[in-house]
């Protein structure tokens, strides 16, 4: 299958996976397995294994292992689709808005009973220490790559910002 078939939708969960999953996994250990205990940064088996974690991460992320819920991902693809049947033309933000809301309301309720008692991956107060510069990054890069087809959805039918102008001017 070329990958101009595949749609948006799933090209942006794809990426996603591959590329949040993989900072976020990093990110988690570099900073609370290698920085903040007295870890090196620079020797071999921690270079190592932060490659495998890079290789193992999406499929941790895909199941909700480092978001701490079993699948978390799919609801969020879930919330996604029913944001898209609503408002087709706004995909990016509601990609942003199914990401953030459900991060909230996950995680802003501590020892909710969502969690499926999965040994304690991160404590509540660091996960947005790893989550918050991994969506940032992904989101930009995501902008990046997928900007044409921002455009062109933005194109073919009339923005919120269209809908917005029209609205202050009546």
């Amino acid at each position: 299958m070329k990958l101009s078939k595949i749609p948006l939708f799933w090209k942006i969960w794809i990426f996603h996976f591959t590329f949040f999953y993989t900072l976020f996994g990093l990110l988690s250990e570099i900073y609370y397995f290698g920085g903040y205990f007295g870890g090196n940064y620079f020797r071999l088996n921690r270079i190592l294994k932060g490659l495998e974690v890079a290789l193992w991460a999406p499929l941790f992320g895909l199941f909700g292992a480092y978001d701490n819920m079993l699948l978390l991902p799919v609801i969020q693809i879930i919330v996604m689709y029913f944001f898209n049947r609503k408002f087709p033309n706004i995909i990016l933000l509601n990609y942003i808005l199914s990401i953030v809301l459900l991060n909230i309301v996950f995680y802003c309720i501590p020892n909710n009973r969502f969690n499926y008692g999965y040994p304690y991956v991160y404590p509540y107060n660091s996960y947005y220490l790893y989550f918050i510069p991994s969506f940032l990054i992904t989101l930009i890069v995501n902008w990046l790559i997928f900007r044409k087809h921002y455009y062109l959805l933005e194109s073919r039918n009339p923005s919120w910002r269209a809908v917005c102008r029209e609205m202050k001017q009546q």
